[in-house]
């Protein structure tokens, strides 16, 4: 469906896990909001711009990033400490460590704020097949957890078989049953 967004957790010796989320129609702007209030906030070690153009920041920053990390980190997972993240499409922009875990009071103390970065190590692939990859260079996969996430899927309903990962394919792919990305072009 074109509104949903899949998230995808693979763990080495389990079942797979979907979760199929309703995206909001502005996703790629609230990305771009957040970001925004990363990038434009004046904060260093004191604000460098003027106190309600900071406090606007900060709250974007607060509130866009805890609905990002509640769409995108589903709390049925059960997290663990290191996670590889395989984000597509314009959810390559986000830095997922950076999420706050909790509300806060404006103006943020960002040095005490909580982010989801201090409770788990975060790193990132590029893409399952740069994941396959340096698997088969032993790069240690089985240690550690993935996370996918991908805007919509378009083609036949069927059970999204993941297993096949950790062993690099089958016959059909290295993903079988994956259907066709919405945005995915030819690398």
């Amino acid at each position: 469906r074109e509104d949903s967004l899949l998230v995808f957790y693979v763990e080495p010796g389990k079942s797979p896990q979907v979760f199929t989320r309703q995206t909001p129609p502005n996703l790629d702007e609230v990305i771009t909001e957040w970001r925004n209030s990363i990038i434009d906030g004046g904060y260093k070690t004191t604000s460098l711009i003027n106190e309600a153009a900071q406090a606007t920041y900060d709250q974007n920053f607060l509130n866009l990033g805890i609905e990002l990390r509640k769409l995108l980190l589903p709390a049925e997972l059960q997290l663990k400490q290191r996670l590889i993240i395989s984000p597509d499409f314009t959810l390559n922009y986000l830095p997922f460590a950076a999420f706050p875990m909790d509300t806060a009071t404006v103006p943020l103390n960002y040095q005490t704020l909580e982010y989801f970065g201090d409770k788990h190590l975060v790193t990132y692939a590029q893409s399952a097949g740069v994941l396959l990859a340096q698997d088969r260079r032993n790069l240690q996969l089985g240690r550690n957890k993935l996370l996918g996430v991908a805007p919509s899927f378009s083609g036949r309903e069927e059970t999204i078989i993941l297993a096949e990962l950790r062993s690099g394919g089958t016959e059909e792919g290295p993903l079988p049953n994956l259907r066709p990305l919405r945005f995915n072009t030819e690398e």
